[in-house]
């Protein structure tokens, strides 16, 4: 009985992880909310990916980053502000096309210094889990990449209790965005799930369970989170 569980959970990761490799290598299409489905699909429904959905001059549009990994000043000061700023500024009966809306904000809009192109999944994300923003334009078969690459400037140091002769010597901090941030940093895998959960009657205390989801038993990580907030 147990060989044949392991063996569906084999087909199922096998199935899993040839439909994820196949969105990955899927050309972005023109319209945004399909573009949005399979970005979710490729990463899931993790606590520190963040999707702001935003209009441009009437023009649908969203804003890809990852918590932690990205700066969030950088994201908001010099993507998020400007391009609202453009939506009150652009009027209307100005309504720029989808590809001359692209082409503005790549120009003119966002002070980056460091922006490319994707025109499919592969790269948008590969260069989204190094921290890099995504900026989607409704009508336009392409992602504006901003380098906006950064995380917590303290020293992460070799743990104390743990001491290793080789391999990486980074320790845990009491943050919790620094934590995750760091197995993001050495694991950047499109199946790693990060997700957020507060336990504790008094303490609402911030943990978060991670885990590869091809990897791991879907059962098991149900049966943790549950645990997990039947904690008082």
């Amino acid at each position: 009985m147990l060989k044949k569980m392991l063996e569906r959970i084999k087909r199922k990761n096998r199935n899993y992880i040839k439909t994820a490799a196949d969105n990955s290598k899927t050309r972005i299409r023109k319209n945004l909310d399909e573009n949005i489905k399979i970005f979710r699909e490729i990463l899931g429904e993790s606590s520190d990916v963040i999707l702001r959905k935003i209009k441009i001059g009437g023009t649908n549009a969203a804003v890809l980053y990852l918590e932690g990994l990205a700066d969030n000043e950088v994201v908001n000061d010099f993507i998020l502000k400007p391009l609202l700023l453009d939506v009150r500024q652009t009027k209307p009966s100005g309504k720029l096309a989808p590809k001359e809306l692209f082409l503005k904000i790549k120009e003119n809009s966002v002070p980056i210094g460091e922006i490319s192109e994707a025109e499919d999944f592969d790269k948008l994300v590969s260069l989204f889990l190094t921290g890099v923003s995504a900026v989607l334009v409704d009508g336009f078969p392409k992602a504006l990449m901003l380098n906006t690459k950064g995380w917590e400037k303290r020293s992460i140091t070799d743990p104390d209790i743990e001491k290793v002769i080789k391999g990486p010597r980074d320790g845990f901090t009491e943050t919790l965005r620094v934590n995750t941030t760091l197995v993001r940093r050495r694991l950047r895998d499109p199946n790693l799930r990060v997700i957020n959960l507060q336990i504790g009657r008094r303490s609402k205390t911030d943990v978060a369970v991670i885990y590869i989801e091809d990897i791991a038993n879907p059962d098991l990580v149900k049966e943790v989170k549950k645990r997990l907030e039947k904690m008082t």
